[in-house]
């Protein structure tokens, strides 16, 4: 049995893990956007008012930005609120929509796969180059490993709603 907003197969176990997974993701891309609009807001505040803008505000939204973007795409592909042109799927049947949309589904997963993997390289060589912002010298290798854990949970809501999706066990907004 499916629930409002569940996207995935029933399972209570891994399907579960997702959701808390994704959805507390998310709520820290929130937080970090509330962040990013009081840099913005103070900044300009203080450069136009005062005359006294903040030191590495734009290093600092630069990061908080990056942080609420990645942290939002899993949720969203949770939500199945990704724009997706399914004219072509409508016309055909539930289960051969089903199959239509899993083969599609596929290299999406695949690619996903792949960003994970050469964002945890890059976080790996950031650390030790120690790369960092110029002004506020924000270290990179954290972000890297935001983006890895992004895409590992994009790509694994996507594998699980596939497969929800083809067992009949998912449940499509």
């Amino acid at each position: 049995m499916t629930k409002a907003g569940h996207t995935g197969p029933d399972d209570g176990g891994f399907g579960k893990i997702l959701r808390y997974a994704v959805t507390g993701l998310a709520f820290f891309g929130g937080v970090c956007l509330v962040a990013m609009m009081m840099v913005t807001v103070t900044d300009v505040v203080l450069r136009y008012v005062f005359n006294a803008p903040i030191r590495g505000a734009l290093d600092l939204s630069k990061m908080l930005l990056l942080l609420t973007v990645f942290s939002a795409v899993p949720y969203c592909a949770h939500k199945r609120g990704h724009v997706a042109i399914d004219l072509f799927i409508s016309g055909l049947g539930n289960r051969a929509g089903n199959v239509v949309s899993a083969i599609v589904a596929l290299p999406g997963i695949l690619i996903l796969g792949i960003l994970s993997w050469q964002s945890i390289n890059a976080a790996s060589l950031a650390s030790l180059l120690g790369s960092a912002t110029n002004l506020l010298v924000i270290p990179f290798a954290p972000f890297h490993w935001l983006i890895a854990l992004s895409a590992f949970l994009w790509a694994a809501v996507m594998a699980h709603q596939t497969i929800g999706d083809l067992t009949g066990t998912g449940h499509r907004e």
